[in-house]
């Protein structure tokens, strides 16, 4: 293998693993990292601190209640952020509304 190969490879490694750790919650209980999972698996998600950004404009902050979501965004997508968050929460054994 040539050296320039080899150093993409290992670039796209470093970009991946990087990656891989913004999707680790820092100091989140199981259950916040298992919605975050949850709701990565259909929607953009990025962690703030301990609380959960969602399409961009949605914030989850703890305890990730659909009443607590606050969005910078229009109306329609904060109710939509609420609906799949419950659904996500009933999915995960979780009440819908904490």
């Amino acid at each position: 293998m040539d050296d320039a190969r080899a150093a993409a490879r290992l670039e796209a490694a470093v970009k991946a693993a990087e990656a891989a750790a913004a999707r680790v919650g820092v100091g989140v209980s199981p259950q916040a990292q298992a919605l975050f999972d949850a709701l990565g698996r259909t929607h953009k998600v990025e962690w703030r601190e301990q609380a959960i950004l969602l399409m961009e404009t949605v914030l989850i902050p703890p305890p990730y209640t659909p009443a607590g979501c606050t969005c910078s965004g229009s109306a329609l997508e904060l109710e939509r952020a609420r609906v799949v968050l419950a659904a996500e929460r009933t999915r995960a054994g979780m009440p819908a509304e904490g």
